[in-house]
Formats: structure tokens, sequence, C-alpha cells
């Protein structure tokens, strides 16, 4: 028995920057770091030395880089002038990069049942281990009739073999030869990176000691690409979200015992999921499936979906699609002390979409 395991590096550096002018000497701060880590330090799991298409760790790596930096905002003399020490800045961007290698096992038909033979089911079998016989439909008006008659031998004429009934079945994968792990007699390894992003910028304005005025936009990006959404690897699809948050705000420090708080948000959640429509399963027209669609799709070549007893089902799924959540938030507030007391007044508005 084997067990998985990871180590984790890392390195990070950090400091004060001081850049000299003739106006005096500013200082900056940032920080630079990169963390990773790597498959190489990893043990196999028992189910892939199963195979010898996976007797390894399953390759994967991470990367974590990513910067700080902030000072002040430096402008040349009689260039806003009388601001330059009351403006700040901060900027910070972190990565993370994942490839991770999925394995993934599927039961799919024989080579023989793609040809209508199912001589492999009437012994015990990987699928009915009693075995199991193949009876004409043309015979059997209900399941189980006493009626129904078995196909000799399990194996279904060439002339009563549906067109469409084998473009299905071969729109499975093929078996992987010398593989089975209990019903399962298909591997297949493929890419599966997922990229994230997150940026920082601050804006910071002190005009005077009351006054405080700001600016913050943080934007957020995920994107994913998923080998085996539906089982196998042909309806692939990206998923990304490009989401952002702005925010702006004044506080006012009128005198000690009263202020006033103003604040604007808008923030956005996009949701892209963006099928591969390079793969087979979005191009049914290469195993010969040629039945319409009682209703329009998404992906007009896509795959249907197919339930095929004891075997996985195949799906075209249900992509692309798209969604987006706008949300708008204002506010002011105004905080009044009164001895041991505070007392709040404001109003809210906030639109969602």
């Amino acid at each position: 028995m084997t067990s998985s395991y990871a180590a984790e590096f890392g390195r990070s550096a950090g400091g004060q920057f001081h850049i000299v002018t003739k106006s005096g000497t500013r200082d900056f701060h940032g920080s630079l770091y990169e963390y990773l880590r790597n498959s190489a330090l990893n043990a196999n799991t028992w189910s892939r030395n199963l195979s010898s298409a996976t007797n390894f760790a399953s390759p994967f790596r991470y990367n974590n880089p990513g910067f700080t930096f902030g000072g002040p905002i430096w402008a040349p003399a009689g260039f806003l002038n009388k601001m330059r020490e009351k403006l700040f800045f901060f900027v910070a961007e972190d990565w993370i990069r994942y490839r991770f290698t999925d394995t993934q096992t599927q039961a799919v038909p024989t080579t023989l049942m793609r040809q209508g033979n199912f001589s492999e089911l009437l012994g015990a079998n990987p699928w009915y281990k009693a075995g199991t016989v193949i009876y004409d439909p043309a015979t059997c008006p209900t399941a189980g009739n006493s009626a129904c008659v078995p196909f000799a031998g399990n194996l279904i004429p060439t002339a009563r073999l549906s067109h469409n009934g084998q473009a299905l079945m071969n729109a499975y994968p093929a078996p992987t030869p010398g593989y089975l792990s209990g019903t399962q007699n298909w591997v297949a390894q493929a890419g599966h990176p997922i990229d994230q992003r997150k940026g920082t910028i601050n804006i910071d304005i002190q005009p005077n000691e009351k006054q405080h005025i700001y600016g913050r936009r943080g934007d957020y990006s995920y994107i994913q690409y998923s080998p085996f959404q539906y089982g196998s690897g042909e309806t692939a699809f990206w998923q990304k979200r490009p989401n952002q948050t702005n925010t702006a705000g004044w506080t006012w420090t009128i005198n000690p015992t009263l202020i006033n708080e103003a604040r604007f948000s808008f923030s956005l959640d996009d949701v892209y999921n963006i099928s591969n429509v390079t793969q087979t399963g979005f191009h049914r027209d290469q195993f010969g499936i040629d039945y319409p669609y009682l209703y329009p799709q998404e992906v007009p070549g896509k795959l249907p979906n197919i339930n095929v007893p004891t075997f996985y089902g195949l799906q075209g799924g249900s992509y692309p699609t798209h969604s987006s959540g706008p949300i708008w938030l204002g506010s002011d507030t105004v905080s009044k002390i009164v001895r041991n007391h505070i007392f709040k007044f404001g109003a809210t508005f906030e639109y969602s979409g």
C-alpha cells in the first residue's frame, strides 16, 4: 500500500526602499515571492499502479508568484505641489497556477459489443456476474414475457442492427487494451489546468487632517479546464470567472463628535462556461449519428445524452452558458457622539441584477 505526500517550497523577499528627490526622501515598501510544488516528490496511488500507463505519480505543478508595492505618489514641483505628500498608492498581484493531470476510468462497450456480438455476456463477466441473455425485442411484448425469444448465441443479426444504435455505441471511447479494474475497462489521462489571479489597487488621498478620500479596486480571475466533465474526454469545457469589486469612499471628520462617511461600490461576478467544440463530442456526425433533435441545441452537433445499462452514460451537456451578477451599492452615514452615546443616521441604496 502506498500513500501520497507532497512538499512545498517557497522564496519571498520584502523591504523598504528609499528614493531621494530634490524635495526630500520618499519611502516605498514592497515584497516579491514565489511558492511551488512538484509531483516529482509525490508517491503514486495503488489504483494508478494497476495500469502500466499510470504507474507513476500523477503529474502536478503548483506555482504561486506575486508582489506588493506601495508608497507616496510623486508629482514634480509645480504640479499638484500641495498634494505631493498627501497622495498614496498600493498595488499587489498574486497568481496561482495549478497543473493537474486527471486520470479517468469508465466502463465502456467492448469491441465485440459494438458489432452486435454480446456473447461475452453469456457466462460470468465483469458487468453481469451470473451472465445475461439478449432477447429479440420483436418477440417480447413486455420484458420477461414467456414469449420472448433470445438471439442465438447473444448475436444480433447484422440486418437487425440499428444505424444510429451502432453510432451511439461508437461514440463511447474504445476500451483500453489490457486494462480491467472491476467493471472499468477504459482509462485515460488529460491535463487539468487552473489559473487564478488576484489584483489590488488602492489610492488614498488626505487633503487635510479631517478628510480621507480613498479608492479600491480588486479584480479576481479564475480559469479552469475540465477535461472529463461528463465522464470522458469528448465534451470538455472551460470555466472562466472574471470578477471585480470597485469601491470609493470619503470620510469627513467635521469635528471630534461628528463624522460623515460616504461610500459607493460596484461589483461584478461573471461566469462563462465555454464548450471545447473542437472535440468529437460536439461533432456527432463523425460517429454517424444523424437523427434530429426535438429541440434546438446550443451546439447543434453535440452528443445526445446516452444511457446504457451497466455502462456509464455519455452526455453532450448543457454548455455553453453565461451568467452575470452586477451589484451597485451606495450609502451615506452621519455619526454623532453625545456623551456616552453614538447616534447614526443615513441612507443606503442597493441594486443587484
